[in-house]
């Protein structure tokens, strides 16, 4: 038990590590620390930029007593893991939002960590057809979003303020990789949790965000039409690969060239119908229909 903690905490400091330093690099030279502290607050790394033994003049920052603030962060499944903390005199906007940014980008490494170490990114279903191999494409939005947070540093570093935009494009871009690697996770599962009531035109969203590369490599557009705010009781997982099995089949249907407009529309007691209207380039438009009736879920052409 001992040595799992070891390994866990090791694994925690070298995920966080990056994001460590890229907040300490955006401080420039001004005096600060960067802590990342456990779940107890004891100190786990830090990176810490003193002040000069005899400054020749002070500047008015090195003057002012140094605030900390700091965000929490947690684990894939929720569980407080620790903070991220910057402790400096009169931090500016721009450092506080860079401060917030990198504790989105470590909860972001360790869903990484998650997505990559277990067999969720080659799951079939349940009749053996293999899925699109999406997983990649997630991990390559998490890859851009580390980008971004990384120049903004540096450029935050040269005192340039107008890196407030990329720094918005990073914390944006760790946000949607972690709904979509999130909804991988859980279409991936092999556990089956006990029925819940499920937004599904929220998830039917994130569906079609997921599947946005590979609609785009196909040549098909794929757009969410009309929707009307509906909840309905079903198993999470199940209605999640029943969906996403349903989108699939919409993009085939439609082909290369092809467009896909989806409608949710709720038929009440927990239960609505997904339309989609499938429109290929010189055949005739095709209608599949999914129904979710309260826990069952039936095809229909």
């Amino acid at each position: 038990m001992e040595e799992e903690s070891l390994q866990r905490r090791a694994a925690f400091i070298a995920s966080a590590r990056p994001y460590v330093d890229a907040l300490s690099r955006s401080a420039g030279g001004r005096p600060h620390v960067v802590e990342l502290l456990d779940e107890r607050g004891g100190r786990l790394y830090a990176v810490e930029v003193p002040l000069p033994s005899r400054p020749p003049v002070a500047a008015p920052h090195e003057r002012a007593p140094a605030a900390t603030h700091e965000v929490p962060v947690v684990d894939v499944d929720g569980r407080p893991r620790g903070a991220l903390t910057l402790r400096v005199g009169r931090p500016s906007a721009l450092l506080r939002d860079i401060l917030h940014c990198a504790a989105i980008g470590i909860q972001s490494e360790l869903l990484r960590a998650r997505l990559l170490g277990g067999a969720a990114g080659a799951w079939a279903f349940d009749d053996g057809t293999r899925v699109p191999r999406l997983r990649e494409d997630i991990v390559q939005a998490h890859a851009a979003a580390r980008i971004r947070l990384d120049t903004a540093s540096l450029l935050a570093a040269k005192g340039r303020e107008d890196t407030s935009v990329l720094v918005a494009l990073a914390e944006a871009s760790f946000e949607q990789f972690r709904r979509r690697a999130a909804l991988w996770l859980l279409l991936g599962v092999s556990a089956r949790a006990g029925p819940v009531a499920v937004d599904i035109v929220a998830m039917v969203r994130d569906l079609i965000d997921l599947l946005g590369t590979e609609a785009g490599v196909r040549g098909t557009t794929l757009d969410l039409r009309s929707c009307e705010p509906c909840l309905v009781v079903d198993h999470r997982r199940g209605l999640g690969r029943a969906l996403f099995r349903f989108l699939i089949d919409a993009l085939a249907v439609a082909g290369a060239g092809g467009a896909v407009a989806i409608d949710v529309t709720p038929l009440g007691a927990g239960s609505a119908q997904i339309g989609a209207t499938c429109v290929p380039r010189a055949l005739p438009p095709a209608v599949l229909t999914l129904r979710v009736v309260a826990c069952e879920v039936r095809n229909a052409r």
